[in-house]
């Protein structure tokens, strides 16, 4: 028959710097006898062994889990119950069991275990160094887990295709897909893509359009960018042979993180405009205005997204004005895949002959993203 006592189950805490192990211990009513108390032992060993890394916040709350990185100023945690993320200026003290990178605002990298001193500073063991360095937590701008740096590449993109047939009373047919893909070094960011849509209605073809776009971003600093852009647009129901546009700016990049991301573009433009049918072709000058947005929801629930472009002609006798706008909302499939539901609106202040002012799409579509 079991007896119910009193027992302290002792585990470790904070790990400081001077190397001493402060315990701590939780009073526990369990039923204690000889086949408990091996389960008991078993519960602290697991316990010291969960407890790899320990972040201090500075109103001294401690959490025990694994370090997964710091950056753009926020930390992320994985605890046994759930990863955390809070704000890296909330950090009051920090202690790791395996190494780490540490990038500090002077671009420096130092690769070693961490810990705290007792004046608050963050401290390292480099592994090409004998003695530690100390430096205020403040001079951190990266962590990452390991001891190789952070990749200096990295990519992401998606592809979407949408397809509808129609037969019997009704014979229709229409065919849209794009896609995107984004390489991102800490100074670079080249971004290409590229979208078509195709339609036809009892044998008579009703859209058939085709863009391609590409851009390069040069970081100055952290949110400051030179930006230069290309693009090409060929539109057989605008008569459109090809209008092209090559373009050059600045950019801001508010937000940058793998959840959100909001950046905005403001500079020129030259537009050349080659027109079927005898109609006159054109070139203008022309203010450029972007905007890209995009944000995840609820642990990657969904992701709502937000590009517009804006060109207008800046001589007093042009009146070109043309504008792209995307927007919609993405969810995951699994594996990679996802539906996007989607509503692309184009602009045109000056069509040619009979053309109407404006385009839109409305798309429900199925793709791959990475």
């Amino acid at each position: 028959m079991y007896k119910a006592e009193t027992a302290f189950i002792i585990t470790p805490a904070a790990r400081p710097a001077n190397g001493r192990i402060l315990l701590r211990t939780t009073l526990l009513e369990v039923p204690v006898n000889s086949k408990t108390i091996p389960i008991l032992v078993a519960g602290v060993l697991f316990a010291s062994a969960s407890h790899a890394d320990t972040v201090v916040t500075s109103n001294g709350d401690a959490l025990h889990g694994q370090i997964k990185q710091m950056k753009d100023g926020e930390l992320e945690i994985g605890t046994p119950y759930a990863d955390v993320k809070l704000p890296w200026e909330q950090v009051r003290s920090a202690s790791t069991d395996g190494s780490m990178v540490v990038t500090l605002t002077d671009g420096s990298k130092l690769i070693g275990t961490l810990s705290t001193t007792p004046s608050g500073k963050l401290s390292i063991q480099p592994q090409t160094a004998e003695a530690p360095v100390a430096f205020p937590i403040s001079a951190v701008t990266k962590l990452w887990p390991g001891d190789t740096p952070e990749p200096m590449l990295k990519v992401n993109g998606y592809v979407n295709i949408g397809v509808k047939a129609t037969e019997g009373n009704t014979n229709t047919k229409s065919y849209h897909g794009d896609g995107e893909f984004v390489a991102r070094t800490p100074k670079n960011r080249y971004t290409i893509g590229a979208e078509l849509n195709y339609a036809e209605d009892n044998g008579q073809t009703t859209a058939n359009d085709k863009r391609a776009y590409a851009r390069y971003d040069y970081f100055l600093t952290q949110k400051w960018y030179v930006n230069t852009n290309m693009s090409f647009l060929k539109d057989e129901f605008q008569n459109l042979n090809l209008r092209s546009t090559l373009g050059a700016g600045m950019g801001y990049q508010f937000i940058e993180t793998d959840d959100t991301k909001l950046g905005a573009e403001l500079g020129g433009s030259y537009i050349r405009e080659d027109y079927s049918d005898d109609l006159q072709d054109d070139s203008s000058i022309a203010a450029r205005w972007a905007l890209d947005y995009s944000q995840t929801f609820f642990d990657n629930a969904f992701t709502l997204f937000h590009h517009d472009e804006l060109l207008k002609g800046v001589a007093a006798d042009n009146d070109l004005f043309l504008a792209y706008t995307r927007q919609g909302i993405r969810f995951p499939l699994g594996s990679g895949l996802a539906g996007t539901v989607q509503v692309n609106y184009d602009y045109n202040g000056n069509p040619q002959g009979d053309n109407a002012y404006y385009d839109t799409t409305y798309l429900m579509t199925v793709g791959y993203t990475f």
